[in-house]
């Protein structure tokens, strides 16, 4: 009789015979490979124990792939907020949140060389909500003189996100409280992106807030070009994004 190997086990192999039968064969007896036809003479086995050996292996490989699915879900990133300070000049202080696919906070970066003292002074707030993230760098960058009381200040919030899972209000309404309780002479502005936003500027070595208004300039008018706009400071591109939108 013939039969075609289906499974391999440990001593045995499962063979489905030309009959339309499960059966199992001596391993150390036959050299074959799944998929391979070959003659044999063995004893029935169940089709309900072949069956359910097939479920068993497909729950290991179901829960195989959730397992990882979770823990890919849990430790990379797929969202970002910038925190940039003052982003006209080149005293300016910038801070990443990055959010995993549940929407947790799993990493704070700095943005920039000035950022690097900033963040590792904020320590155990890895897993703390967003606007007690922002508003604890907030504190400790005007704590380290990169806001400065006698002049208005800009606090630009880059939300990085194709989700949508990021409530902008939310932020905007929490940084307007903050500034406005602590007496902090700022203008806060939000800016709405997606991660692949997050990826371009990084590879055009253009920060996040700008490259955005680059491109939403660029789009409600072409006329524009990139290299010109680069130059423009971000109140002069949210000026500009702001005319084009009105026109």
């Amino acid at each position: 009789m013939k039969g075609i190997v289906i499974e391999e086990l440990k001593y045995k192999l499962i063979i489905l015979t030309e009959k339309g039968d499960f059966i199992e064969i001596d391993k150390l007896n036959t050299r074959a490979k799944i998929g391979q036809e070959i003659n044999i003479k063995s004893k029935k086995i169940s089709t309900k124990k072949a069956l359910r050996r097939f479920a068993l292996a497909a729950t290991a490989i179901l829960i195989f792939f959730i397992i990882n699915s979770l823990i890919y879900g849990m430790i990379f990133t797929r969202e970002y907020v910038v925190v940039d300070i003052n982003p006209n000049n080149n005293k300016n202080v910038a801070m990443e949140i990055h959010y995993n696919y549940f929407g947790n906070i799993i990493k704070l970066q700095a943005a920039n060389k000035k950022g690097v003292s900033i963040v590792k002074k904020m320590r155990n707030l890895k897993f703390k909500a967003t606007n007690v993230v922002i508003n604890n760098f907030i504190r400790t960058a005007q704590n380290d003189k990169f806001i400065d009381s006698g002049k208005q200040n800009t606090i630009v919030i880059t939300i990085a996100s194709s989700s949508k899972s990021i409530n902008d209000e939310s932020i905007d309404s929490s940084l307007e409280h903050y500034i406005k309780e602590n007496k902090i002479n700022a203008r806060p502005m939000i800016v709405l992106g997606n991660d692949i936003d997050y990826k371009k500027s990084k590879q055009v070595g253009i920060p996040i807030d700008k490259f955005i208004l680059i491109n939403k300039v660029i789009k409600n008018n072409p006329s524009y070009k990139f290299y010109d706009l680069n130059k423009k400071s971000i109140d002069e591109l949210i000026n500009i994004a702001n005319q084009e939108e009105n026109y």
